[in-house]
């Protein structure tokens, strides 16, 4: 009993420390809000944190760096876990190819 509540903990454990890493992401992005430090984006399936292809708004951190991103760029993107339990984009840049749109379409959603 002790090896399997040991077991589930380290588990926990594990599962915490990933969660606190970033998670790298790509997508399209749709609409920039600079003054709000946000973006629209479609993005692929994201399944270290168990998200699906999705259209959502995302908040950047202080260090994203907007430069050259545009409605309609491909993107390469990492996500960042803040103290408050909410995600954002730590770092993004242009991406050489955009995701198929066709792989993304019928998916919408908001966290």
């Amino acid at each position: 009993m002790i090896r399997l509540f040991l077991a589930a903990f380290l588990a926990l454990l594990a599962v915490q420390v990933r969660a606190d890493e970033p998670v790298a992401a790509s997508g399209v992005i749709n609409s920039v809000d600079a003054t709000a430090r946000s973006v629209n984006l479609t993005h692929e399936p994201i399944p270290d944190i168990g998200w699906p292809a999705m259209t959502m708004d995302l908040g950047l951190s202080d260090r994203a760096d907007l430069t050259g991103i545009e409605a309609g760029s491909g993107v390469s993107f990492t996500l960042e876990k803040g103290p408050d339990g909410i995600y954002r984009i730590g770092t993004i840049e242009a991406a050489d190819h955009a995701p198929m749109p066709e792989a993304m379409e019928g998916h919408s959603g908001h966290h």
